[in-house]
This record gives C-alpha cells, sequence and structure tokens, in this order.
C-alpha cells in the first residue's frame, strides 16, 4: 500500500528534534544546532539488478526516470543540505546500482556538487577498473555479504542467472582496493535460519569493516513471505552477535527502519516507511527537499540508527 500525502502537515520534523533533544542523550549528542541530523538520503535510483536475493524488497519491474531527471533528484537534495549548512551523504543504491550505466554520471554530479556520496552493492562489479574510475569519489562502500558459503548464497538467490557467486577472494580483493582508496567499508548480514550459524571471524579480522550491521530478516507478506520459516529466533540472533562481538555488530529488527529511512525511489519520489506503510510524500524532479517533508521521520530513532559505531 501506498498513501500519497498532502504538502501539509500539523507538526514539523525541526519541532520534533527540539523535543527529542530535551532528553539528555539527545541534547548531549546533538548540542551543535547547524549539525541537524537528518544528512543522509537513501537514493533508490535503480530497481535493475543481476542478482535475485528471495529476502529483496525491490520490484525489478517499476519503472525508473531517465537520467536527466535523476540529476535534478540530487540538485533538490543538495538544496536541502545547504539549507541545514551541512555537507550532507547521498547513498546511490538499487537494485544493484554499479551496474547502471547511470551510476557514473550521478556520482560524478553529486561529487562536483560537494556531496559526500556512498553506496551499496552485491560487489559483483566492483573490479580494479571500477575503483580506478570511481576509487576517489566513493566517502562509502556497503557490500552485501550473506554468506562465504557458495552453496548458501545461492539459496539466497544471491547469485545471477547463471548461479555465479562472488568468493572469499574477490571480498578480499574488493576490501584491500576499498581500503587502498580511503573509503570507509560497511559489510551487511541478513540475517536467516539457512546462514545464523555462519562464522565471520577469520574473514572479518582480514576486512577489517568499519561497521558490520546485522540486518535480521524482515517478512513482508506478498513479497518474501515464502521466506517466513526462515526468520531467526531470537536466540538465534543473540548467538550470531555473541559470536562476532569483537566487531561491534549493529542489530537491525523489524520495524528499526520505519520512520528513520529517508528514500527517494527510481521515480524520483520521497518516501518514508510510516510504521509498516511505505507513503510516497513528494517528487523531488520538480520539487526541493525541505525539512518539513522529514515530520514522519523519528529523530530518536534516525540517531540511533545512524550513529551507533
Amino acid at each position: 500500500m501506498v498513501e500519497i500525502l498532502g504538502a501539509h502537515r500539523k507538526s514539523t520534523y525541526a519541532n520534533r528534534l527540539i523535543n527529542q533533544m530535551k532528553g539528555k542523550n539527545m541534547k548531549k549528542e546533538f548540542s551543535n544546532k547547524t549539525a541537524l541530523p537528518i544528512a543522509k538520503v537513501n537514493y533508490h535510483f535503480t530497481n535493475r539488478c543481476n542478482y535475485f536475493c528471495q529476502h529483496c524488497f525491490v520490484d525489478k519491474t517499476k519503472p525508473e526516470i531517465p537520467l536527466s531527471q535523476k540529476f535534478f533528484v540530487i540538485d533538490h537534495i543538495k538544496e536541502y543540505f545547504e539549507e541545514l549548512h551541512c555537507k550532507g551523504t547521498i547513498n546511490l543504491v538499487g537494485g544493484e546500482p554499479t551496474l547502471s550505466p547511470d551510476f557514473g554520471p550521478l556520482l560524478s554530479h553529486a561529487t562536483k556538487q560537494g556531496l559526500n556520496v556512498g553506496t551499496v552493492t552485491n560487489g559483483s562489479a566492483l573490479t580494479p577498473e571500477f575503483f580506478a574510475r570511481y576509487g576517489s569519489l566513493l566517502s562509502e562502500i556497503g557490500l552485501s555479504i550473506d554468506s562465504l558459503n557458495p552453496a548458501l548464497n545461492r539459496l539466497f538467490g544471491r547469485c545471477d542467472i547463471q548461479g555465479k557467486v562472488n568468493t572469499r577472494e574477490h571480498w578480499y580483493r574488493v576490501a584491500e582496493q576499498i581500503h587502498l582508496h580511503g573509503i570507509r567499508l560497511k559489510i551487511n548480514i541478513c540475517l536467516a535460519q539457512m546462514n545464523c550459524n555462519d562464522d565471520f571471524t577469520n574473514f572479518l579480522e582480514k576486512v577489517k569493516p568499519d561497521r558490520l550491521k546485522v540486518m535480521v530478516l524482515s517478512i513482508v507478506a506478498g513479497v518474501n513471505d515464502k521466506l517466513a520459516d526462515q526468520k531467526p529466533t531470537q536466540e538465534q540472533v543473540e548467538a550470531f552477535v555473541a559470536r562476532h562481538k569483537a566487531f561491534n555488530p549493529v542489530v537491525e529488527n523489524d520495524g528499526e527502519m520505519q520512520n528513520a529511512y529517508v528514500m527517494v525511489n527510481s521515480r524520483g519520489m520521497l518516501c518514508i516507511n510510516d510504521q509498516g506503510i511505505e507513503k510516497e510524500l513528494k517528487n523531488l524532479v520538480e520539487n526541493r527537499l525541505v525539512s518539513e517533508d522529514l515530520s514522519l521521520i523519528d529523530p530518536h530513532k534516525y540517531f540511533k540508527r545512524y550513529n551507533k559505531t
């Protein structure tokens, strides 16, 4: 269900921020009023992907706007960051962003606008040539790695149409390039029954991520509910986290992305998951993003999500 919201709202994000900052932790961490918090926007500019991950929510059949209009989206986000007097971050995500012909032009355009740019990728296109071309422009790369076992990756659908998966050696080469270029490395693991007993310890010691995120499998009716029996128990989640405690894993359970994730979809629409309902708020091809558009974002949940280390 997608709800199109009107422009008028009774409360603004700024008012909610003030109320949240009255709490002791929020006031302490964000006492600098020029450093307002919503400084990261996730632009899902493409739905196309070469993998078939069963847990993924992306609908590959949905259309995307042309490159010329994507530039407008970035420009309108940049104007919002200027309003905050901060150098914000745009995450170019998908789909698989690195396979889109628009990835390079969008990355170049955003960095020329003075923005930090990150991406989240399945890693299949991260070759030495990729880093030679884009390594100096990216501030963060998130690698989606659900298992180091090829058979499990194929069960997940984390493979191409021929069943090709990324090897452990491939990930080592990718991590080396990321560190050589001074890019922040984040690793995302989707935790399910099938991989909850995996041990990434030796691998993580070698690739040295700056951040490890464990995203507990979330089931959405009509999208990935065939995986309902793969949802891990709380005990399995706790055991996995304990196994990797040396890497300070950040755990994301059901509901923690709700009202905490600022997203622009492939049609240029600002979207927020409001208590489980995806709401399209504004067309950013034609309109600027302003603070009032983010009134549905819960500052406490946002801070918690992005400021864990």
